[in-house]
């Protein structure tokens, strides 16, 4: 719960029963990927790193401002995401297991429509949840 707390992550009513903990960030606070600069130490707008949480895909070509068609592929970011976490054990011994669902609003090739379309995690998040955990966890 402090996890998502610290974050000012919004979570979903809880049954205690099942243990599960469901939190739905606003995927804007996300950072999905990291600045890549120029030489001379400006930001390349033209050019992307990897992703950190969530690989998207992204068309199959791209145009540039002028209409030109190139083969840079620029990637797609989530444009939303669902954790889960699992939460089991008793007063002696517990575990907590992250799952991360990442979506994004793809355009459509027939229409203005936005088809919502799965990515994949990196795991990088879910290893990041199950890693404060654990050390919180251990520090009382």
């Amino acid at each position: 719960m402090s996890y998502f707390a610290d974050r000012n992550i919004p979570i979903r009513p809880i049954e205690k029963a099942s243990g599960l903990i469901v939190a739905v960030p606003a995927i804007a606070n996300v950072q999905n990927r990291t600045p890549v600069l120029k030489k001379n130490g400006k930001r390349d707008d033209f050019r992307q790193s990897p992703p950190v949480f969530a690989d998207c895909g992204g068309p199959k070509t791209s145009a540039d401002n002028y209409g030109t068609f190139s083969t840079a592929k620029l990637q797609w970011d989530p444009s939303a995401a669902v954790c889960n976490l699992g939460v089991l054990g008793d007063a002696t011994k517990s575990s907590a297991q992250a799952n991360v669902r990442y979506t994004q609003l793809v355009p459509t090739v027939s229409s203005a429509m936005r088809q919502a379309t799965e990515c994949s995690s990196t795991g990088k998040w879910e290893t990041d949840i199950e890693q404060y955990i654990k050390q919180h966890a251990e520090a009382k």
